[in-house]
């Protein structure tokens, strides 16, 4: 809404100027051809080296960037513009290949998550662990609730997919979650009186370390310390001990699921845990990290359609602002040349006899007396009357002035 509402105002700004500007020209004046801007010297010119091994269009646009200076910075932020937004959709397609390594395998370490059909205490839900191990495929399990919640902090607070997550202990096994910190790594406990915040949900909010949050969930709002800001990047999730939670909320935590790290990461070793855990009737479903990140990377897959788009887009802009550079300046310019010798500004190396033969043709042609099909005859007859060479002369749009 915003970037159409800006784009709406700044055409209709720019409409309104340039209609203005020109509303105030007298009608005499406004039907008269613009006078060309003099020309002059440029620094390339004195190296006559560089500028005899530029041909025609180089040289052309090289005089045309240094004549229409408001034109020359048009270009430049076109083509910076243009160059912008490739780099954008390339940035924006390979920056999330490395938060899903980062996510999936530095900080969820665990590989699937065990759903009963009733939550309960550690007592109640031993079975799971006894059904994990049963199987002979885990390596280590963990018992876990999490819960949505609403984050609160002064008259902020967070959007969807905020969950309380607390684990069956303080003490969480470093193969897996790792708590720590983004720019250093730095490890994060879980204490009794305080939580864990993830860094986007912190700088969304404003939250740092130390300050007091509020999170209204189901069994109640309370208002808690945060004691470190951790790395995340899926979701948004409070960490908390549950010694915490029971001090919060005043009752102990009810797991609902339970996160178990397999030997091995073989998809025979993924069926045969799945096959054996389920057959237990209390257990209604097994996820698997590695079909979370798959799904997660197809979804970014659809982005590639997108990354297309903008960097078609900026390529074709980057081509219309090279090309009215190049093409509609450069015929311009190679009127003025033509026309208006005396606005030249390196006059001594015009060919005279080159706009001699043109301006004549010129005239025929504004008194309906020229044919298009007998230019070229007529400029190869005249060659030799006024001096200039015919292949020389502007005949394919070359000017002589420019050699």
């Amino acid at each position: 809404v915003l970037g159409t509402l800006a784009a709406v105002v700044c055409t209709t700004a720019v409409s309104v100027i340039v209609c203005a500007k020109s509303l105030h020209v007298k009608p005499a004046q406004a039907m008269r051809p613009k006078a060309p801007k003099p020309g002059k010297r440029i620094l390339l010119e004195r190296i006559a080296p560089l500028w005899k091994h530029m041909n025609f269009t180089a040289k052309l646009t090289a005089r045309n960037l240094f004549r229409y200076k408001v034109r020359m910075c048009m270009t430049v932020i076109g083509v910076a513009g243009c160059t912008a937004l490739i780099v954008a959709a390339f940035g924006l397609l390979d920056s999330f290949q490395p938060l899903t390594h980062a996510q999936f395998n530095e900080i969820f370490k665990y590989d699937a998550v065990v759903l009963p059909k009733k939550g309960g205490t550690a007592q109640e839900l031993g079975y799971l662990k006894e059904s994990a191990d049963k199987t002979g495929k885990v390596k280590n399990a963990l018992l876990a609730l999490q819960e949505e919640t609403t984050v609160r902090f002064g008259s902020k607070e967070s959007a969807e997919y905020t969950y309380i997550s607390v684990p069956e202990t303080a003490d969480v096994p470093e193969d897996m979650l790792s708590l720590h910190t983004r720019a250093d790594k730095t490890p994060l406990s879980l204490s009794d009186d305080g939580v864990l915040l993830n860094e986007k949900l912190a700088s969304d909010l404003g939250i740092r370390e130390g300050d007091s949050i509020w999170l209204d969930a189901k069994n109640g709002s309370v208002s808690v310390r945060v004691d470190g800001i951790y790395e995340q990047y899926i979701y948004s999730y409070v960490y908390m001990s549950p010694q915490c939670y029971e001090t919060l909320f005043g009752k102990a935590p009810v797991f609902n699921l339970l996160q178990v790290a397999l030997t091995d990461k073989e998809e025979e070793t993924a069926d045969a845990f799945s096959a054996a855990v389920l057959a237990d009737e209390r257990i209604v479903a097994v996820s698997f990290m590695d079909q979370n990140v798959e799904d997660f990377r197809n979804m970014l897959n659809s982005l590639n359609m997108v990354v297309v788009v903008m960097v078609v887009c900026a390529a074709a802009l980057a081509f219309v602002v090279l090309y009215n550079l190049t093409s509609r300046t450069g015929a311009r310019c190679f009127a003025d040349e033509l026309y208006h010798p005396h606005r030249r500004g390196g006059q001594r190396d015009v060919r005279q006899g080159h706009l001699f033969a043109e301006l004549p043709l010129r005239r025929r042609h504004d008194n309906g007396l020229f044919a298009a099909g007998q230019r070229r005859d007529e400029l190869q007859d005249q060659g030799g009357q006024y001096g200039g060479k015919p292949e020389k002369r502007g005949i394919n749009g070359r000017c002589a002035a420019y050699k």
